[in-house]
């Protein structure tokens, strides 16, 4: 290898040489140099060694880094056995909320025809100018079967003259329906007149069965018997209710 590098510094330094010749001031002219053979020279010394080329061995540096700790392998999961129940879960499921469904309403049907019930007719208080001012159920009576329920009265004349009756007197009624049968007369007769300063008395009356009445006082223009027969009487006063048990 060194004869190697010592044969071309040789050639080198022939190469270059007449330069510096010149460039040195001579000035002499060039001589054309005969051929060199470079066999013959090859033995000559240079006259500037050549550089020397170390040879550089790389040497391998070993990271200075630390390699990262290999990751510890997880332990393998023991599987369970088959025998093993599994656990319910705790949460309870809801139900769900039943949504309410709206209840049909069935059409209102029309009501009824109410039917009309004939009113009991209220009897016309008076007559021939004769009216009673006053009539009562006294606190003396017994309220019985066939116990005196007793009662008073005035009966006014507002004519101004005598007016001829046959009977006055209480005539019941009984659940709504007059009992001519049950009359009490209680005063006058065939010639009677009732005078302008009118008629005060009291009598009782009896009645035989239970149940619920009103009494009022009338009066009969013509005998008793077809009066009360014909329910002719006129009314004289307001009915008062009572009850016999």
């Amino acid at each position: 290898m060194m004869n190697r590098y010592h044969t071309l510094g040789l050639a080198a330094a022939l190469l270059i040489l007449p330069g510096l010749l010149i460039g040195c001031g001579g000035t002499a002219e060039p001589t054309t140099a005969a051929p060199t053979d470079l066999a013959a020279v090859t033995d000559v010394p240079p006259t500037k060694p050549p550089p020397v080329i170390a040879e550089v061995t790389l040497t391998p540096v070993p990271p200075t880094a630390t390699p990262p700790p290999s990751p510890t392998p997880l332990p393998t999961p023991t599987a369970l056995p088959a025998t093993d129940t599994p656990v319910p879960p705790t949460a309870t499921p809801i139900p769900p909320t039943p949504v309410p469904q709206p209840t049909a309403v069935p059409p209102t049907a029309a009501p009824p025809t109410a039917t009309a019930v004939p009113a009991t007719p209220v009897p016309q208080i008076g007559a021939n100018g004769l009216v009673a001012n006053v009539f009562e159920i006294q606190d003396r009576s017994q309220f019985a079967r066939n116990a005196p329920i007793w009662y008073g009265f005035n009966v006014a004349n507002s004519t101004g003259s005598e007016v001829p009756y046959k009977g006055v007197g209480a005539l019941p009624k009984k659940d709504g329906v007059d009992r001519p049968e049950w009359f009490q007369h209680s005063y006058g007769g065939d010639n009677s007149t009732l005078k302008p300063g009118g008629l005060s008395w009291e009598d009782n009356i009896k009645v035989p069965e239970s149940g619920s009445y009103t009494l009022r006082l009338v009066i009969c223009f013509e005998t008793v018997s077809s009066c009360m027969s014909n329910k002719s009487y006129k009314t004289l006063s307001q009915e008062i209710p009572f009850t016999i048990p």
